[in-house]
């Protein structure tokens, strides 16, 4: 009998498409934003990534971290605001794309709940993945690991919100038709979330500012079924991207 495929087989096949199309546009489709829901528009995503830094109070020089980083396309704007950049991601194909499109950047591949602690990066940021992790224990892992590398500041983008997981279903049902979405998504669920299951979390951590957001990307398909978490610490230390022995994705 064929097994029903996972999330992890899935982004572990996809790769940056070639051609003529500006890099950042390649980078969001090979990080998810290429079909109706995930589509994007290249100037709002820009605009949204600043957005995150500031309310992270990004300051001009801070290292950031992408768990789950894909291609880098949260990456590539901060990157080109002066901001030192690195992710760890579990497919070569993608982190591949992120090397290319950033040299200077620290990569790593691996699972987010290999990433090596100690507070190595001024912010620590995961952008569209706690949805495809296996469970909640497995959530629990990535959170601290991501809270352990945090020298000031964290977020959590675009998670599934798990009182409109029911909407999210419909909406695709909608299109796809019931039967057509359970033959194209079995076994393909995403793990959603409610929002003070992090507010929780974080509180433990020393994070004493905990803002959690409806998701604010202007245009953004998923957007009324997801949820973002940003946090920042009591007594931020200053990191300037030096990773200590830990490694945490060096």
């Amino acid at each position: 009998m064929k097994q029903p495929i996972s999330w992890r087989t899935i982004w572990g096949r996809r790769q940056v498409p070639a051609g003529d199309l500006p890099l950042l546009e390649r980078l969001l489709l090979a990080d998810g934003h290429d079909n109706r829901f995930g589509r994007v528009d290249i100037d709002g995503w820009h605009r949204y990534v600043l957005e995150v830094g500031r309310r992270l109070r990004l300051r001009p020089g801070d290292s950031v971290f992408d768990v789950g980083c894909g291609a880098g396309a949260f990456l590539l704007p901060l990157a080109e605001a002066g901001h030192r950049v690195g992710g760890i991601d579990l497919s070569a194909g993608l982190l591949a794309g992120a090397r290319e499109a950033m040299p200077a950047g620290s990569w790593q591949i691996g699972d987010a709940a290999s990433l090596a602690t100690g507070r190595a990066w001024d912010a620590v940021v995961s952008s569209g993945v706690f949805l495809y992790l296996d469970s909640f224990d497995h959530a629990s892992t990535v959170l601290g690991r991501m809270a352990a590398c945090a020298g000031s500041s964290l977020a959590v983008l675009d998670v599934a919100d798990r009182d409109r997981a029911a909407a999210a279903r419909a909406a695709r049902e909608q299109i796809f038709g019931a039967e057509e979405y359970a033959r194209r998504y079995a076994g393909l669920e995403h793990l959603a979330f409610d929002r003070q299951w992090f507010e929780n979390r974080l509180d433990a951590q020393g994070f004493d500012s905990v803002e959690i957001t409806d998701q604010f990307l202007a245009g953004y398909g998923n957007a009324p079924y997801r949820f973002n978490v940003l946090a920042r610490r009591r007594r931020p230390q200053r990191s300037g991207g030096r990773c200590p022995s830990t490694g945490c994705g060096r």
